[in-house]
């Protein structure tokens, strides 16, 4: 009986080895600079009175790939001349 068991690997060893981990949990935000917001809201593509939303991002080709979970913002810093 003690042969048996010392060849059963352990339960947390088995799933060590098949890699199951967290990241498939993991949620995959699209990055959206504020700089090519304000740009996008300058020139007209985008309406600044309305509510912007992830699919007025997507239909004015602002984020052109495919948006799941959301867009997450990142303040850039630009050199005011």
């Amino acid at each position: 009986m003690s042969e048996l068991y010392l060849s059963t690997p352990p339960y947390f060893t088995y799933l060590h080895t098949t890699h199951q981990t967290r990241d498939r949990f993991a949620l995959e935000y699209r990055e959206l600079n504020l700089d090519k917001l304000d740009t996008w809201l300058r020139s007209g593509r985008l309406d600044a009175t309305k509510l912007i939303t992830m699919k007025h991002l997507r239909d004015s080709g602002c984020i052109n790939k495919n948006i799941k979970t959301g867009v997450m913002l990142l303040g850039g810093v630009r050199a005011l001349i």
